[in-house]
């Protein structure tokens, strides 16, 4: 984990493909949030499963999913799996953690499941789950 000033910093690992609409959003959504959470949250963009493999411990996660309508923390990998990601990329998502889960690489597991289309409170949604995630109560 990253120490920044004295704190530890929580690496938010985010996937996406910005030409696609429906899979966009975790990435304008870190991008929206990187400035009010510089001190406490580095967000990582993952471009591919090479990505992946290194990780260990504590990981967390923010990608789009299908058939949810608003924003929702996953602490359990077998709930994930029951839900349909939104690209092909997210077969190698899914397949690696369970890959991961099963290896015991994953201490601790948060997906924060973004629904494919926008809506107006998401934002809050998300700081929401973040907050509890840093401990903060705001």
């Amino acid at each position: 984990m990253m120490i920044k000033f004295g704190k530890k910093m929580i690496i938010i690992h985010y996937l996406g493909n910005e030409f696609i609409k429906s899979d966009s959003l975790a990435i304008l959504t870190a991008k929206s949030l990187v400035e009010k959470y510089k001190d406490e949250i580095k967000f990582e963009k993952i471009d591919s499963f090479d990505d992946m493999i290194d990780f260990e411990g504590k990981k967390y996660f923010m990608d789009v999913a299908q058939g949810i309508d608003k924003v929702r923390l996953i602490t359990d990998i077998t709930e994930f799996e029951g839900i349909k990601s939104a690209t092909a990329h997210d077969i190698d998502f899914s397949f690696f953690l369970q890959l991961s889960h099963k290896l015991g690489k994953l201490d601790e597991l948060k997906i924060i499941c973004l629904p494919q289309k926008t809506y107006k409170e998401l934002d809050i949604d998300v700081c929401i789950i973040i907050d509890n995630i840093i401990g903060v109560n705001k």
